[in-house]
């Protein structure tokens, strides 16, 4: 139980684990999962009481969010006590995985996610739902008072970021987004010897990924299963309604232009370019050179120094770029016709002159 918070030594534990979370989240969490620094390792007590641990409210538990929270629980300040998410396999799954670890049953599991949000006992929250609720979840915590962890992207829009932006000011709430691979010791270790001169001139880097591709199509409707089950409603949240199918709520939502980025340019196309240019491998001011290869259909725009290639990661001047390559070429091909059509039209004069003269 917490201690009274108009105590003053209650408030000072306050202020500690708000300290703590701050540093964790600053040092340690951009990592290819949350990385929480224990007390421990900073040479403090193994053994904690309840009010120096933050405590962790889960919103939406799938594979990746699994893949975070085994790195989470083995931390002696973090606890973990909540997990939400619309479907029941999901939850239950989560909830085994926690109780298991802490040895008892007290893992609360809701469907609807403000319900955990409502809870004045969490101090944090990991947002780890699809794309398309990732910046509506987050700014609901802050609002709420909770900092976060989300994964990427924050967004999927500019105008979802930017209100991240200015509802994380306004509320003075922590957030950390997961941009990975600037903690992850294989990075690291790239981005000192980039640095330190023993690759020599650094002329182009490269980052390849996918393809972007636009897909609007809907799967065959199915049956809405029970809202206790799945809650397809909330599951939808700010994307447009469409007809339920199993396969979106497995995972085949991402490249669906309304759940994801309409191109897949947030999930790996969001990380690979950054790695390779801002203020990893090269010096800030170093011109970025994208070059988008053949695309399957055109993204949305929503969406001295060495130059950096990173391919796939389309922008709207790629776009025009390939608009004005394809321009090119049916120009030449129009104008190619357009001279063979005057060249059998003037051979076609020419045997018409010499018919008329051998009648004559």
């Amino acid at each position: 139980m917490r201690p009274d918070p108009s105590v003053s030594d209650a408030s000072r534990h306050v202020d500690d684990r708000r300290s703590f979370l701050q540093r964790s989240l600053t040092t340690g969490l951009a990592a290819s999962a949350p990385y929480f620094v224990s007390t421990q390792a900073l040479g403090g007590s193994q053994s904690l009481p309840a009010s120096e641990k933050v405590t962790l409210g889960i919103v939406g538990i799938g594979p990746r969010c699994t893949y975070d929270l085994k790195s989470i629980l083995p931390m002696s300040d973090v606890k973990c006590v909540a997990i939400a998410d619309v479907q029941q396999s999901r939850r239950q799954a989560g909830k085994a995985l926690v109780d298991e670890h802490y040895g008892n049953r007290d893992c609360q599991l809701y469907h609807d996610f403000r319900e955990l949000l409502a809870r004045d006992d969490i101090d944090a929250v990991l947002v780890a739902t699809g794309d398309r609720w990732h910046a509506a979840a987050s700014i609901l915590a802050a609002q709420a008072g909770k900092d976060v962890y989300s994964e990427k992207p924050c967004g999927i829009t500019i105008a979802d970021c930017q209100a991240i932006d200015q509802t994380f000011s306004a509320t003075g709430r922590i957030f950390q987004a997961g941009t990975q691979r600037r903690s992850v010791p294989n990075f690291v270790q790239a981005v000192q010897l980039a640095h330190s001169g023993r690759l020599g001139k650094l002329q182009e880097l490269q980052a390849t990924v996918y393809v972007p591709t636009l897909d609007n199509t809907w799967l065959p409707p199915q049956p809405t299963p029970a809202a206790d089950q799945c809650d397809w409603n909330l599951w939808l949240g700010p994307a447009p309604w469409r007809p339920y199918n199993e396969k979106y709520v497995q995972g085949r939502w991402r490249g669906q232009y309304d759940f994801d980025s309409g191109a897949r340019l947030l999930d790996w196309g969001f990380s690979l370019p950054r790695d390779a240019s801002v203020g990893t491998l090269v010096e800030p001011g170093t011109p970025l050179d994208t070059a988008a290869p053949p695309l399957a259909a055109p993204p949305n725009a929503r969406g001295a120094q060495p130059n950096v290639t990173a391919d796939s990661s389309s922008s709207s001047s790629d776009f025009e770029n390939e608009l004005s390559r394809h321009m090119r070429a049916v120009v030449l091909i129009v104008g190619g016709l357009a001279v063979l059509a005057l060249i059998l039209l003037a051979r076609r004069i020419s045997r018409n002159n010499r018919g008329g003269h051998s009648r004559r």
